[in-house]
């Protein structure tokens, strides 16, 4: 019998996990869904009509976005809920589309599981950045000063 207390306070450790900052970090993104999305970032519809297609954000109009779609000139317009912004790469020129650097442009010199390494094109500083708070870049770039 004292043996399988001591099992069970092991099993209590499980049950704190939910609560663990990890988890709240998960929950984050999903509460700026509404208004995460901008000018010039190349994103993937998710659901609807054009599903999986790809294309270029032209304006954001609310919670909708207007796209531009990569096969034809055919612009739409698509609810944000139903967009992803496309994952980066090595050497793109990203946006930061949350968090308190949202807005600022630089190039992805490094991915590091989650985490991606960008040059800020402001100052040139190197900041580390979720990935997910990163979109590809296809506007104009704020030279720095």
């Amino acid at each position: 019998g004292y043996d399988s207390r001591g099992g069970n306070a092991g099993g209590n450790d499980t049950s704190l996990h939910p609560t663990t900052p990890g988890h709240d970090d998960a929950s984050r993104p999903s509460a700026q869904t509404i208004n995460w999305c901008m000018e010039n970032i190349e994103v993937k519809v998710t659901s609807g009509e054009y599903v999986d297609e790809i294309g270029l954000v032209q304006a954001v109009l609310g919670s909708n976005c207007e796209v531009k779609l990569r096969d034809g000139a055919q612009i739409t317009i698509v609810p944000s809920a139903n967009l992803e912004a496309v994952p980066a790469h090595k050497n793109s020129t990203v946006i930061i589309l949350q968090g308190e650097f949202k807005g600022h442009t630089g190039k992805l010199i490094g991915i590091d599981g989650r985490d991606g390494i960008v040059k800020m094109d402001l100052n040139l500083d190197i900041k580390i950045i979720d990935m997910l708070s990163l979109a590809v870049y296809l506007g104009t770039v704020k030279a720095r000063l």
